[in-house]
């Protein structure tokens, strides 16, 4: 019988990592590759025993590593047969990252074939974990295809990136058509977590419809590329985001367009704008009760055909975890373990809105604040920014409220200050504007 995995492996090139390292007298550099990376597993158990061996500060000879193994016929002229194969220092980096990435693929496929048996069986739920697991194993840039850097190196990145921006006179994250967002949390940056919170009519889905468009109209300085971005929308459907994202563009009103009560002179705006997305990079992706481990899977797929930079999940209290848990704020917990997870796997951008409860409405200033979000300890804990959308207009019993008014209360911010970004809002078109550009009914289109 054929060995699927006939083509995932190269034990040339395993033997040459091992044959290098055997010669090393002192411990090897940080390498991109762990021991379960290898296929053989006499280079495995080798592999591991050198390495047990340095950390030891145990001498690393033939001697030495075959006494550190049990015993094996044979082994001491396996040995010295690594030696001969071993590669040169300047191309132990690069085998390892080959090996590695052959174990990656041969995960997925190991993966993937638990997913046919899976989906043979009728077992949906196994079928999906399955495919997360696949997706994720060939986006994986932890362990040993990450490696670990030094706070050097890493320090040097970030030099790095901030000089680029400071010489182009830009700011390193992807900029929103929302200078007080820019300004306050500097864009939106990868691998990053934020969460929106707020309760419902303040218009959460309005705000992420519109930073996903900005995404999606942007390009990236450095490849000259189209950034993308990819909507899950678990509560509405895709041609009612089209309808909110069409009303914003022409400025015509929502309910014009939802009623087909508008004029000839709108119906030529909403032509020119339908025009005027068609390069757009925005992604939607409409199916409801989607589980974490599909989202995520769906995320790795998007990231390997359109190179997304930005996702959007509305909302995350409607995202089901892939495990069976005791209890709602667990399932939650694990929810948004599995974004975090997603944001540094894919390398993304990754921006949640979430309901919150109904005690801000009971209390006198209904603010919302860290307290609101339901099952909100994890959230918490995993998000780089947790921020809250406010509008007062939205209660009935507000009647002197100025309807135009949102805040965006910025609660939590693990790599900037916090604080209020006030935002105008214009019903009719579901948009949102910075306060000191704030247009006239003209310009917004009548409602």
């Amino acid at each position: 019988m054929t060995n699927p995995l006939a083509n995932m492996f190269d034990e040339t090139q395993e033997s040459a990592i091992v044959g290098c390292i055997l010669g090393y007298r002192r411990p090897p550099p940080p390498l991109p590759i762990e021991a379960a990376d290898f296929y053989n597993p006499v280079l495995r158990e080798v592999f591991e025993t050198i390495l047990k061996l340095h950390k030891e500060r145990a001498p690393v000879t033939i001697e030495t590593v075959k006494a550190a193994m049990p015993a094996r016929d044979g082994m001491l002229k396996t040995l010295l047969l690594l030696t001969s194969a071993a590669c040169g220092t300047y191309s132990l980096t690069h085998h390892c990252k080959a090996v590695a990435h052959l174990a990656r693929r041969r995960r997925a496929c190991i993966a993937a074939s638990r997913a046919v048996a899976a989906l043979q069986a009728g077992d949906d739920d196994e079928a999906t974990s399955a495919l997360s697991e696949s997706a994720t194993a060939l986006s994986d840039r932890s362990g040993a295809n990450g490696a670990t850097v030094t706070i050097a190196a890493a320090a040097e990145t970030a030099f790095n990136i901030a000089e680029k921006a400071r010489a182009e006179g830009v700011s390193p994250g992807i900029q929103t058509s929302l200078r007080g967002w820019n300004e306050k949390l500097g864009g939106l940056r990868q691998p990053r977590l934020i969460v929106i919170g707020a309760r419902p009519r303040m218009g959460k889905t309005a705000l992420s419809l519109q930073i996903a468009a900005d995404v999606g109209c942007a390009f990236d300085d450095t490849t000259n590329q189209r950034r993308s971005a990819l909507f899950f929308s678990l509560e509405m459907g895709s041609t009612e985001l089209g309808q909110r994202q069409l009303a914003s563009a022409s400025r015509v009103s929502a309910q014009r367009i939802d009623r087909a009560q508008y004029s000839e002179s709108q119906a030529v705006q909403m032509i020119g704008a339908i025009e005027q997305m068609q390069p757009i990079a925005l992604h939607i992706d409409d199916r409801p009760a989607l589980k974490i481990g599909q989202i995520r899977a769906a995320a790795a797929a998007a990231k390997a055909e359109h190179n997304i930079d930005v996702v959007i999940v509305d909302y995350v209290q409607l995202v089901r975890a892939d495990t069976r848990q005791s209890n709602r704020e667990a399932e939650v917990a694990e929810v948004s373990r599995g974004l975090k997870a997603l944001a540094k796997e894919l390398q993304v951008c990754v921006i949640a809105l979430a309901q919150l409860n109904r005690e801000c409405d009971k209390r006198a200033n209904r603010r919302p604040n860290m307290s609101d979000l339901r099952e909100s300890g994890q959230i918490e804990q995993d998000a780089d920014v947790v921020a809250f959308l406010y509008r007062e207009a939205a209660y009935q019993d507000r009647p002197d409220a100025d309807p135009n008014k949102s805040e965006l209360i910025i609660e939590k911010n693990r790599q900037g200050v916090c604080g209020t970004i006030p935002l105008g809002w214009h019903g009719a078109t579901q948009a949102f504007y910075d306060v000191i550009e704030q247009p006239t009914g003209d310009h917004y289109g009548q409602a």
